[in-house]
This record gives structure tokens, sequence and C-alpha cells, in this order.
């Protein structure tokens, strides 16, 4: 699972693609997270957050198998992270990583 936009600015390839379009690292990010997803064979989750976007619900979406969160307004990816963490680690079966800079 990971903070989408604080890997964006936390690594040189999507930073700077980001100066000219969030989208574009958006998107890049998640070109690298299939293929991650495809050599690992592990389940991706990343989470970009909404929280300064008006009226926003959480948007739920697939990306080429990886799983893309939005969350909804007034709602950071950390804390959508924190309680989804928590909820898959009452199953024993899960085994949790989390990719953030926080």
């Amino acid at each position: 699972m990971l903070d989408g936009y604080n890997v964006i600015h936390a690594v040189e390839r999507y930073k700077s693609l980001s100066r000219a379009s969030l989208e574009s690292a958006r998107y890049a990010l998640l070109d690298d997270l299939v293929d991650y997803q495809a050599f690992t064979g592990d389940a991706v989750m990343v989470v970009f957050d909404a929280y300064t976007s008006k009226g926003k619900k959480i948007k739920r979406e697939m990306f080429k198998g990886v799983v893309v969160i939005y969350t909804k307004e007034h709602q950071t990816a950390d804390s959508y992270i924190e309680s989804e963490v928590e909820r898959l680690v009452q199953d024993p079966k899960h085994l949790v990583r989390v990719v953030t800079s926080d």
C-alpha cells in the first residue's frame, strides 16, 4: 500500500514529471506499480488523497490490476492507509507493507 503523492514528491523521476503535469507523474507511478505487481505477484494499492477537493467521495478504481484509491474530502491518504492496514492485519494471512515518506 502506497501513499501516492508522498512517493511522487520523494522520487526524483516522478517529482520532475509532476512539475509539468501531476497526472503524468501519477500515470508513471501507476505503470511502475503494474510492473512491480506482475513481477512479485503481490497485490498493490495506491492511495491519493483528495483532502482539499470540495465535495469528493472515496473513489476506488482499478488500473491494470492495481487498486487506486482517491480519498474523500477532508481525508488524508495517511488516515485512509492507517484504517485499511488496521482492517487487513485482522486476518493473519495478510502481510501488509506501507510505502510513504511520512
